[in-house]
């Protein structure tokens, strides 16, 4: 689908580039500090299986322990925003990511925009017959479930953390009328947000360290990487009327903003069927951050 515009027009799962936005509807909602530890023993307490179970023990058989808002993001961990979700719940959940302008027409001002999908008590009754479980919040936490955003979705959130809070909805069309609204969230859980996504890239064990401490940036930046589980994709490619599957694999994320220090840009990059974001996605976000530092969008760049 070469012609297809996957910016505004694809929405896709948001896997954990979402987990900044959990941690502030928690802390905005009153259910958290930025302070609180919350504790990764590799699987959910609040069921039987432990599902959602964290990437490191699926990985690993490992936990992350006692962790707050900083590390936890610094880690991806899981089982924290899953634990921070339950504590603020489905339709408050919800109410929050929709202040960051998920579920909604971005209003760019094009036609083929797409509000993605953000589960609330009226479309889970039409579309499923019932209200919220608990493992919606605990699946939307991550980025997972009834949850989907486009592209441009998941970089303009980002972005409205990069401008502490305020919210500004992205126009690519002139004299397309824009949004604005100040979030009702604390210079604390800000900067919280801000230094756990610093650290996923610029200290060691962050998700991202690994890919970005020899990428000989100019900036320092904030990130935060992105693994989503999807269905495959299938499409019918000889005619026979049967869809096949034609790809597999994971979504691979990438987003956040930069310099660490006075935001410029804010970024989102998605690579389909990827893999891992860190390790897939992270490498194109460092390519297209060089090519703004040359183009003068960042310092120490060209006019």
């Amino acid at each position: 689908l070469p012609l297809l515009h996957r910016a505004v027009n694809s929405c896709y799962a948001p896997g954990s580039t979402v987990k900044p936005f959990t941690g502030l509807a928690a802390v905005g909602a009153g259910r958290i500090t930025p302070r609180t530890h919350l504790t990764c023993n590799g699987a959910n307490p609040h069921t039987r299986t432990g599902k959602p179970h964290c990437w490191i023990w699926r990985s690993y058989r490992s936990t992350h322990g006692p962790q707050d808002l900083e590390d936890a993001l610094k880690h991806s961990c899981n089982i924290y925003f899953v634990e921070a979700a339950h504590r603020v719940g489905g339709p408050g959940l919800t109410q929050w990511f929709g202040y960051f302008g998920f579920g909604q027409k971005p209003g760019t001002g094009l036609y083929e925009e797409r509000r993605g999908e953000l589960g609330n008590e009226a479309y889970l009754r039409r579309v499923h017959g019932r209200g919220f479980y608990p493992s919606d919040a605990w699946n939307m936490a991550i980025g997972q479930g009834i949850f989907s955003a486009s592209v441009l979705q998941v970089a303009n959130a980002h972005a409205t953390i990069a401008r502490q809070g305020v919210f500004l909805s992205p126009r690519l069309v002139q004299g397309a009328p824009q949004t604005r609204r100040e979030l009702p969230l604390s210079a604390e859980a800000l900067r919280a947000v801000h230094e756990g996504m610093f650290k996923v890239v610029h200290e060691s064990g962050g998700t991202a360290y690994r890919i970005f401490r020899n990428a000989d940036l100019p900036v320092q930046i904030c990130g935060k990487t992105g693994t989503a589980q999807v269905p495959p994709m299938r499409a019918d490619l000889d005619g026979d009327g049967v869809k096949e599957i034609v790809r597999t694999g994971n979504h691979a994320w990438f987003a956040g903003f930069a310099p660490h220090i006075k935001p410029k840009i804010a970024f989102a990059v998605l690579c389909e069927y990827a893999g891992s974001g860190g390790s897939n996605a992270g490498p194109v976000a460092a390519d297209i951050l060089r090519v703004c530092t040359q183009m003068g969008y960042l310092p120490g760049g060209g006019q």
